[in-house]
């Protein structure tokens, strides 16, 4: 089998050129795409277990202020602690 040789002219070649540029800035783009991506995940697993850590340390001040008054309870939203009238008064 004899393989067919085809001429290009200059400006299907520079085309070809401007194409195979524009290919890699793209291949640019995804990959920062797919780093950034990876960065989120990392993130938003770092906040998750920040979550985590802090709704456990809430759940032991929680447990260890309704041992000492009573029930209490703490607005996450405003740090409001408040405790309900059977105080056990251990203060």
């Amino acid at each position: 089998m004899a393989t067919k040789k085809t001429k290009i002219t200059k400006a299907e070649l520079k085309s070809l050129r401007e194409a195979a540029t524009q290919l890699k800035e793209i291949e640019q783009q995804l990959l920062s795409m797919v780093g950034a991506e990876q960065d989120l995940a990392v993130m938003k697993g770092e906040a998750y277990g920040k979550f985590v850590s802090s709704r456990k340390l809430y759940t032991e001040l929680s447990q260890s202020l309704e041992k000492r008054y009573g029930t209490v309870t703490i607005d996450m939203n405003t740090g409001a602690i408040s405790e309900s009238n059977d105080n056990k008064g251990n203060t």
